[in-house]
């Protein structure tokens, strides 16, 4: 693949990701799984990498007429034949290569290909322990997951909210921001909160906007804490969720700034039923829609005016996810889960009813 291609795919693809916006998460991170913070966007280059080595696994299991034609090169280059060139790819230039020759070995490099005595056969990701396979069952999808390993590293917002909460729970802050997949909306905005890059009033006057950094109650700036958290809106949206909670279980964890934005620790996903994580990040999406109405549009804000659009949307999307529960035991399942067993709603002869909340 020529660079300008590989450049021009690249923007084609995060410019709809962003919806034409600048970047606010970097590139490396958001094409990183979801568990680890990103969201699965495709790295177009090890995306051509994973499938350029597949000529390698050709090369070993099942040859064919191309052999011929790399094996030549190797020979008249090199002087090696084509399986010490695998073998030790780092040991030779391939500069003087054709380009998919050449590109064929800078993928096998990249995938940290070699020999291996012990198993007889060419390996990937030979230092890698957790990823290293024979080539025979190399396939583009581990290959490509093993690059996205190598290239993995803390997103900002590690390093950005350590002073303000400490270590905190990153892997299950992800995992939990997709336990409801059916609604994109949701997901997007408390993932944007979780790294900390909402345009919230504080974050555009860094950018020197100049605009009014009150929250719409008036009693501090707006910023992620307090908008989501300590304002008066925030507060009656969460004490109503709270009080579900308690229905549901006295041991429930009181809900602290923490969870708002970052969501349970993993003890505290354990205890809880899950349409209660979902149920947070509705209140959040639910302010964040009141807080827009009021910026833009005028539109007073109001604590009942939240909890209603959060009702509304759990008694939408929650029976579509019912339909995905057939069995018994799943139904079970669901009752308990996204149910809160009878607190949100029940599974009564394979149906499901909402409780009137």
């Amino acid at each position: 693949m020529p660079g300008w291609v590989h450049s021009e795919l690249s923007k084609l693809v995060f410019k709809f990701f962003w919806k034409g916006k600048p970047d606010l998460v970097a590139r490396v991170v958001v094409t990183q799984p979801t568990a680890a913070g990103g969201f699965s966007v495709v790295d177009i280059k090890s995306k051509v990498f994973s499938l350029l080595v597949q000529w390698v696994r050709r090369f070993s299991s099942s040859p064919s007429g191309w052999v011929s034609f790399f094996s030549y090169w190797c020979s008249v280059l090199l002087g090696k034949p084509a399986s010490d060139v695998f073998a030790c790819p780092s040991a030779f230039s391939t500069n003087s290569f054709p380009p998919f020759y050449r590109d064929l070995l800078v993928a096998w490099k990249e995938v940290d290909g070699s020999f291996s005595e012990r198993r007889s056969s060419l390996i990937f990701a030979s230092s890698s322990p957790h990823h290293v396979a024979a080539v025979s069952c190399m396939t583009s999808k581990c290959v490509y997951s093993f690059l996205m390993s190598e290239s993995r590293g803390d997103p900002h917002c590690v390093e950005k909210f350590l002073p303000l909460y400490g270590v905190l729970y990153w892997p299950t802050t992800w995992r939990q921001l997709f336990f409801f997949d059916l609604d994109r909306p949701v997901i997007d905005l408390c993932w944007k909160i979780a790294h900390g890059v909402l345009f919230t009033a504080d974050r555009l006057i860094g950018f020197g906007y100049s605009i009014d950094p009150s929250c719409f109650c008036g009693l501090a700036s707006e910023c992620l804490p307090h908008l989501f958290f300590s304002c008066p809106l925030a507060q009656s949206a969460l004490s109503w969720l709270q009080s579900l909670m308690f229905r549901f279980s006295s041991l429930s964890p009181s809900l602290v700034c923490r969870h708002v934005l970052f969501g349970f620790s993993p003890d505290e996903v354990r205890s809880i039923p899950r349409i209660f994580v979902y149920m947070l990040n509705v209140c959040k999406f639910c302010i964040w829609k009141v807080r827009n109405d009021f910026r833009f549009r005028d539109v007073p804000p109001g604590a009942c005016v939240v909890i209603e659009m959060v009702k509304s949307r759990v008694r939408f999307f929650l029976p579509l996810l019912f339909k995905r529960f057939k069995s018994p035991r799943r139904r079970r399942l669901f009752h308990r889960q996204w149910g809160a067993s009878g607190v949100i709603g029940s599974v009564v002869d394979s149906r499901f009813f909402l409780s009137a909340f």
